[in-house]
This record gives C-alpha cells, structure tokens and sequence, in this order.
C-alpha cells in the first residue's frame, strides 16, 4: 500500500466515525450499528452494549492475537462486571447479547 492508498483508506475509516462534529469521541460504525440493534432491546444502555462489544471482539481474537510483555503472552479480551440498579433493561439486554455471543461464537469457530 503507497501512501495514497493509505491516506485514502484512512479517509475512508474517518467517514465511518459516528460522533460529535470533530470525531474526537466517536464509535466506528460497526459499533454504533450494534448499540442501535441492542438499543432496540434494551434502552439507555449504550456503555454496556459498547463494552459487550469489545468483550465478544476481544474473545473472536484471544486466539489470534498475542500481546507480548517481557516474558509472557498478555491475555486481550476485556473483563468487564457490569453492575445497575434494578428495572434497566440488564436481563432483557444479556438475552440478547447470549443470543448474538452464540451466533458470532460459532461462527466464528
């Protein structure tokens, strides 16, 4: 990749940010679409659904990924404990989020 290829693919990755006006705080588009489905479910959940996300992308890439640190292999997922009030929508966003685990897990396998 020449740096015009590189320079227009990261235009490209800029467009894809959904955010305030200067996408200095922004998901990538593939995040912000799973907030939304999951919103459908459960509202104002936004930080847990985004955080899910990350936990099932860090799971999909424990196997591939190996993060070194002086003489051992880091582990990359994310271990998150998620915590909230009664009546939040927490059980009706885990059923969703077990059913979407189950489906990318196996595909991904």
């Amino acid at each position: 990749m020449n740096d015009e290829e590189f320079e227009e693919f990261m235009r490209k990755e800029d467009e894809q940010l959904i955010g305030d006006e200067d996408n200095t705080e922004a998901y990538p588009k593939v995040v912000q679409e799973w907030i939304e489905s999951a919103g459908e479910v459960s509202t104002k959940n936004e930080v847990p659904c985004a955080m899910a996300f990350m936990c099932l992308l860090g799971t999909i890439c424990s196997d591939m990924v190996a993060v070194k640190f002086k003489r051992n292999i880091e582990d990359c997922r994310i271990h998150f404990c998620w915590i909230q009030t009664t009546g939040s929508g927490k059980s009706t966003l885990f059923n969703f989020l077990y059913q979407e685990y189950n489906l990318q897990l196996k595909s991904a396998y």
